[in-house]
């Protein structure tokens, strides 16, 4: 067994730590102190994700029944052009997208004191839901004074061929479930297979409901579009007559009906 280690006057070396065994100790402290800071990290984070779903799921209610709204407005869409349905979608995409943002941004703002501490929130909410409900009346508007893009197979028009000047065709449409204040007619004037010549650029149309030709409508060409004013039957007749060059004939008929109002 050794001898202790002595100093000059006989008492014994206290042991030292060697450079190494220092570093070793300060590093074994850092690592704890840098596990305990990630621990601590990940339970603050953990909380916090549970903070902000708690609160957002609370604020999910508005972006609910604004969800079901647009559901409920885009099912009771109707028929006809695309166009008339734009500022509809403009209005329940906002509302949709206000809302969820409202959920969201409740979540985010848990731990503070601005906006959703204001008294703002509610009233925000209120305006998505007010929003999302005037686009469902608006499109239950539409439904019942909307544009009406009427199909072929509900319109049809007799003896529209080989017709000479003075003549007459007759544009029936059949607007059964498509009551409307007024109907649009885009008309089309061609030159018979067996005819020669260009009688159909020197044709134009009187279009009328009645006997009465308004002004507007009096002398359509080829591609022009007639606005009538509807009684409110089931059945409209319209009448098409051919003014054109004395010997002239033309094949006439309706590219496009359009109900509105």
């Amino acid at each position: 067994m050794p001898d202790p280690v002595v100093d000059g006057e006989g008492h014994p070396k206290e042991p030292t730590a060697s450079a190494s065994d220092t570093g070793a100790a300060r590093a074994n402290d850092g690592g704890t102190a840098i596990s305990g800071t990630v621990v601590g990290s990940n339970v603050n984070s953990r909380i916090y994700t549970l903070h902000f779903w708690g609160r957002a799921a609370g604020w999910s209610l508005p972006t609910v029944l604004v969800g079901l709204i647009v559901v409920v407005a885009l099912a009771r869409q109707p028929g006809g052009s695309i166009g008339q349905f734009v500022p509809v979608y403009v209005l329940l995409g906002a509302a949709l997208l206000a809302s969820v943002l409202l959920a969201m941004l409740a979540g985010e703002q848990a731990g503070r004191g601005d906006f959703f501490r204001s008294g703002l929130r509610l009233p925000a909410a209120l305006l998505c839901l007010v929003a999302a409900g005037a686009g469902l009346l608006w499109m239950e508007y539409l439904r019942d004074h909307g544009e009406v893009d009427v199909a072929g197979g509900h319109f049809r028009v007799e003896n529209a061929t080989e017709v000479g000047d003075g003549g007459e065709a007759t544009l029936v449409v059949d607007a059964a479930g498509m009551k409307r204040d007024g109907m649009k007619v885009t008309v089309s004037i061609g030159q018979p297979v067996r005819k020669v010549g260009s009688c159909a650029a020197v044709t134009t149309l009187g279009v009328a409901l009645g006997k009465q030709v308004q002004s507007a409508n009096r002398s359509l060409e080829d591609g022009d579009t007639a606005d009538l004013r509807l009684d409110g039957g089931s059945e409209i007749r319209v009448r098409l007559i051919v003014h054109t060059q004395k010997g002239c004939q033309v094949n006439l008929g309706v590219t496009k009906v359009l109900l509105y109002g």
